[in-house]
């Protein structure tokens, strides 16, 4: 079965309340594909909750100038160390950040928090390696697929690693999952 993310809207003011320390995933925009809006997940306690900021463009705040309008500025304010990443990251770059930057094509890229990083990577070289996708003659997979895969990966992830964490209470255990499935996925 395969599940889309379903993301949370969130207000400025509770933007601005976020902990850069709990943000474990960002995406940025690129040229194509997600070109003006970013996903993210705040992980607080056991629990991971999906965002998402769309039209961050100074033409949309022109004409929708509201209370809530959220702006890649203040997204820089809210998550230095992700611009920090995001803005000095190449290939041959040394990083010594909060981040662990996976390039997804066309100017796209995700930030994953190096705290579990290593374990979120074999879930995307899984979902990669399940396409058949072949590497090319530099040793590297297409980054389009890690733009089309990098959420499966997430969810997968998010699901085994609440599978790991089974309390005594089974019943619970259960119903917590099913409250996070209906309030964070859907089935495509």
């Amino acid at each position: 079965m395969k599940y889309i993310l379903k993301t949370k809207r969130i207000s400025k003011k509770d933007f601005y309340n976020l902990d850069e320390d709990n943000l474990m995933f960002i995406t940025n925009p690129g040229r194509m594909g997600d070109e003006d809006g970013s996903t993210f997940v705040i992980k607080t306690g056991d629990s991971y909750i999906p965002y998402r900021i769309d039209d961050m463009s100074s033409s949309y705040k022109q004409e929708n100038d509201s209370d809530n309008y959220i702006s890649i500025d203040d997204m820089y304010n809210v998550f230095p160390k992700w611009k920090e990443s995001w803005h000095n990251y190449s290939k041959d770059a040394k990083n010594d950040g909060k981040y662990v930057y996976i390039y997804m094509g066309f100017g796209n890229g995700l930030c994953v928090d190096k705290r579990v990083y290593e374990e979120y990577y074999e879930y995307l070289m899984e979902e990669i390696k399940n396409t058949g996708a072949s590497l090319d003659e530099n040793g590297q997979y297409d980054p389009g697929l890690y733009y089309s895969l990098w959420d499966q990966a997430l969810i997968k992830m998010i699901l085994n690693e609440m599978d790991a964490k089974k309390d005594t209470d089974l019943e619970f255990y259960k119903a917590q999952k099913e409250l996070w499935k209906q309030a964070f996925l859907k089935e495509e």
